[in-house]
């Protein structure tokens, strides 16, 4: 997500994270007080995710000085948690292991304990990415990472568990483990954490500078490596390492605009895997908007968090495929994930909220899952018959007789081939509303309220264009409104900064790189759409 460069040499990557430590001092609410209602050091934190754990028993510190001064006094490692409200496996580890008084006072005894929130501090984020990427070759959250008091990764991983499994070794024995290397064997856990802030660095600058490039030839072979990864069966990207698949609005837009320079195949790509993520239960059936993405090729069963950073890109890419294309069903999706952004990530001030959880009362995705009966006894035999022609449910875990709700492949691409793709849908919509009405009813995940000014920018990019597109002035009137909050409150003038958050109605650290840029694009897209000149001079 942010796209800010390591300081160059080992010594100035360290010296830059501890920089940071002190210039987000207060930003994450370190300065804690000796009182007796508290239970570690989150308490003054204003940002979602940390509040989430300011009454677990570990004794967590929000990154700053506080805390890695602490490390280097009492010569402890590190235990950093990066994580983000919307996560499902960060709750789960909050539940097995971060409540656990057991296994807090492991944490507490033998590491300095820091959570860092993703979308508050994307820049630490991305750092221990890189780590988490060099040393295990995947990615995702929670990205746990185990560091020396001079902020270098000795160990990480993502999910540990509280007890022992046939794949994994349980989180007290772990924490046992590296303790004892620590204590007996320093030297060489200092050399392993020196070799990976090596590649760390080795691989933040990467490339020959003084080597010719040639634009042409780059492109090509990205265009070949990605068709050589399309999936003409489910759509998507295949992984060698995974069967889950991600909606990669950036590949996807960047294929757009290939196809818009004459490659066909770029623009077959892109579109087939934009229809078979809109068939699948990747998007939300009832309300519209996109989960975060899916475990299986055919999009059937996602993780299921709903992101605004994933659905604004989204809403644009859809934009585009529509524009270049004038595919009903997808002009359907553009009007269905604007409508979901409008309803459920919208604040009263205009902007937007950055997420929605992925569970309820614990358990993933249950406001979202369905049964057979469940359905039949809100649509009653006759509706329910026609919904499932077109609809069907696969189920979350085996066994289970929930599911999530997506469209039937074969049904859904014949009424494309056939142009009744739209109609059918909208011969459904007294069903979607009954069902959408009913889920209403339930338990709601939680929302993350708070604001991210990059988040807010492609959300206010993507309705700008989609309102141009679809020549709906209310898109559009959502954006102005949206982007004049923006101005108001994020930018300061006398400084001439950028916020990057707010939570809780307070103002957060200040913005990033991606925030300026996103924000910038945000502007320019209005004076374009507008044809005002004052959003270009902003």
């Amino acid at each position: 997500m942010v796209s800010q460069h390591f300081p160059s040499g080992r010594s100035g990557w360290i010296a830059w994270l501890r920089g940071a430590a002190l210039c987000f001092l207060f930003a994450g609410g370190v300065a804690a007080q000796a009182a007796s209602s508290r239970t570690n050091h989150l308490a003054d934190s204003h940002d979602p995710y940390l509040q989430e754990h300011a009454h677990d028993p570990v004794d967590w510190y929000p990154w700053g000085a506080q805390a890695l001064d602490k490390a280097r006094r009492e010569n402890k490692p590190i235990y950093l948690s990066i994580g983000y409200s919307a996560c499902y496996w960060c709750h789960v580890a909050q539940r097995e292991l971060y409540r656990n008084p057991q296994i807090a006072a492991l944490m507490n005894r033998w590491f300095v304990n820091v959570l860092v929130d993703r979308e508050q501090r994307p820049d630490i984020d991305h750092i221990y990415m890189l780590a988490r990427q060099i040393m295990t070759r995947d990615s995702g959250w929670p990205n746990n990472v185990f560091l020396t008091p001079d902020l270098q990764p000795f160990y990480i991983g993502s999910y540990f568990p509280p007890k022992a499994t046939a794949q994994q070794e349980g989180f007290p024995t772990l924490l046992a483990t590296l303790h004892k290397n620590w204590t007996q064997h320093p030297a060489e856990v200092k050399r392993i954490a020196s070799q990976i802030a090596q590649a760390m660095q080795a691989a933040a600058i990467a490339g020959d500078a003084s080597a010719p490039i040639d634009p042409a030839a780059w492109t090509q072979t990205a265009q070949t490596e990605a068709l050589h990864r399309f999936d003409a069966l489910d759509g998507g990207f295949a992984s060698a390492t995974s069967a889950a698949r991600f909606p990669q609005p950036p590949l996807l837009a960047w294929l757009l605009a290939r196809g818009g320079a004459g490659e066909p195949k770029a623009t077959h790509a892109a579109v087939f895997t934009l229809q078979a993520m809109a068939q699948g239960g990747l998007m939300d059936q009832l309300g519209g908007g996109f989960r975060r993405y899916a475990v299986d090729p055919g999009w059937s069963v996602p993780h299921f968090e709903m992101m605004l950073s994933d659905n604004a890109q989204l809403l644009s890419v859809y934009t585009r495929a529509y524009a270049q294309t004038r595919l009903p069903d997808l002009r359907w999706t553009v009007q269905r994930t604007a409508r979901f952004l409008l309803r459920d990530l919208r604040l009263p001030q205009g902007v937007f909220a950055t997420a929605i959880a992925a569970e309820t009362g614990g358990v993933e995705g249950a406001t979202d899952l369905w049964t057979t009966a469940q359905i039949d006894g809100v649509l009653g035999p006759q509706q329910a018959q026609a919904w499932f022609a077109l609809y069907a449910l696969t189920t979350v875990q085996p066994g289970s007789e929930s599911g999530v709700l997506r469209q039937r492949r074969d049904v859904a691409e014949h009424l494309l081939r056939q142009g009744q793709w739209v109609a059918r849908l909208e011969q459904l919509a007294p069903q979607r509303r009954a069902l959408l009405a009913a889920r209403n009813h339930r338990p709601q995940p939680r929302r993350d309220d708070k604001i991210v000014t990059a988040d807010n920018a492609m959300a206010i990019r993507a309705l700008a264009q989609a309102g141009m597109v679809l020549d709906d002035r209310t898109l559009t009137e959502a954006a102005v409104r949206a982007a004049d909050w923006e101005w108001q409150h994020a930018w300061n003038p006398r400084q001439r900064l950028l916020v990057h958050q707010w939570a809780g109605g307070h103002v957060g650290n200040p913005g990033f790189l991606d925030d300026y840029a996103e924000l910038a694009r945000a502007y320019l897209t209005l004076a374009s759409v507008l044809h005002d000149a004052r959003w270009s001079q902003r």
